[in-house]
């Protein structure tokens, strides 16, 4: 990490300017501080007064770290019971670290030593180690956001029905792990969170570095969408979009596919449309760009746009065109799979190799299951594309169109013209 902004008389400027989070990883890993055995961890928690009610920290087969039932656990369909207890002093979150610098001089004395700390550049390296670390312990906890919370995040996730427990916050603050109302878990077994149900294949390789062996489809997947080079409005589109610049495609189940992304209406619309970007000069003196689709200015960016498309009479064509644009994308980056399907099958792995054979599996397995969310898009955009075509409001546009297209209009001699394919 770069030089730290401190205060030259800060006691800690020198730690600070010496940190760098591989170097502290690396140093932790070899003087066996980051790979203590589950037992060594409950000294800790009873001194930091963490309650633990029949479950202990424990090794999973092939997991690691995990916590687990040291009696037959059975909800009773009443008022649960506190797996885990952790007091609130110990929840680390944003509004505990402005609590704490509020009645801690020193704490605070080093808040204010760190200045922008954390906000200079820094290297690659350390951003793969803090976005890896926040992201494999961090929880959205009820009534708290995001924070860490400890032993509670040393249950493993399990999706669906699998998940037994749930965390929540108790009416003085404190962080609980609860069993889930009728379930049961067998001695021994473990104890499961779920990092997210919603969460797509991607992510969750992504953020927790796995894929569950039982995961049956991709759930999500997010595709990017640019806007083309040749778009005189192309720096105003994006500037006014105010969302990702992408497509989120979703298994809605029962082989249906739902999508989400207003930015993809930016495509659809041009100054032939009525969506039209005009100058103007602030109070100030300073000059804005303000969006208009005809007389309607535009202040919500894409997602307004596409409301006010929705209630045009063009809807169906706009529609089609999206579905159009999508398709299209979909088939790009089954092209990118398909072309890169040997290669990745070719990669060596296992022992003596670069690639773990458990990495391996994991990323042919998330190749498998974005490809057939791909074909089932495209499939389903297909099937878009063909009713809106269909519309009377598409073919009405199409006639005009033609109409209007002085390549049509021309007088044509009266000889017989042989009939294209178009097939």
């Amino acid at each position: 990490m770069h030089a730290c902004k401190v205060k030259s008389h800060s006691p800690i400027k020198a730690f600070l300017e010496r940190i760098h989070l591989s170097d502290m990883i690396s140093e932790g890993k070899a003087a066996g501080w980051l790979q203590l055995p589950p037992e060594a961890f409950l000294p800790w928690a009873k001194l930091n007064d963490i309650a633990f009610s029949l479950v202990l920290p424990g090794v999973s087969m092939g997991k690691g770290g995990a916590l687990l039932a040291s009696n037959e656990l059975n909800s009773n369909h009443g008022t649960p019971q506190a797996l885990i207890t952790v007091p609130r002093p110990l929840i680390l979150s944003l509004e505990r670290v402005n609590e704490h610098a509020k009645v801690d001089k020193d704490f605070r004395e080093v808040l204010e030593s760190l200045g922008e700390f954390g906000r200079d550049a820094f290297n690659f390296d350390d951003w793969l180690q803090v976005d890896a670390m926040y992201r494999s312990r961090a929880l959205d906890f009820p009534g708290i956001g995001h924070c860490m919370v400890p032993c509670i995040d040393l249950a493993n996730h399990a999706a669906g029905a699998a998940t037994t427990a749930i965390y929540e916050k108790d009416g003085d603050g404190n962080a609980i792990l609860l069993l889930r109302d009728g379930k049961s878990v067998a001695k021994g077994d473990e104890v499961t969170i779920t990092y997210g149900d919603e969460k797509g294949a991607c992510e969750m390789m992504f953020s927790y570095g796995f894929l569950e062996p039982e995961r049956q489809s991709a759930e999500t997947l997010f595709l990017s969408l640019g806007i083309p080079d040749d778009d005189p409005y192309r720096g105003a589109k994006m500037n006014f979009a105010d969302c990702a610049p992408g497509v989120k495609l979703i298994d809605a189940g029962d082989g249906d596919i739902d999508w989400k992304g207003d930015f993809v209406w930016l495509l659809c619309v041009s100054e032939e449309d009525g969506l039209h970007f005009d100058l103007a000069r602030t109070v100030d003196g300073e000059e804005e760009v303000h969006a208009f689709f005809g007389d309607h200015e535009l202040m919500g960016g894409a997602q307004e746009l596409h409301a006010v498309l929705g209630k045009t009479e063009m809807w169906d064509v706009y529609r089609l065109r999206a579905a159009t644009i999508l398709q299209q994308r979909v088939f790009e980056q089954m092209q990118i799979l398909y072309g890169t399907q040997e290669e990745v099958e070719a990669t060596m792995h296992g022992e003596g190799t670069d690639v773990r054979d458990r990495c391996y599996e994991q990323a042919m397995q998330l190749r498998k299951l974005e490809m057939e969310l791909l074909n089932r898009a495209y499939e389903d955009f297909e099937l878009q594309t063909e009713r809106f075509a269909d519309s009377e409001v598409v073919l009405q546009y199409l006639a005009r169109v033609n109409d209007n297209d002085p390549r049509t209009n021309v007088e044509q001699d009266p000889v017989e013209v042989e009939e294209e394919d178009f097939s």
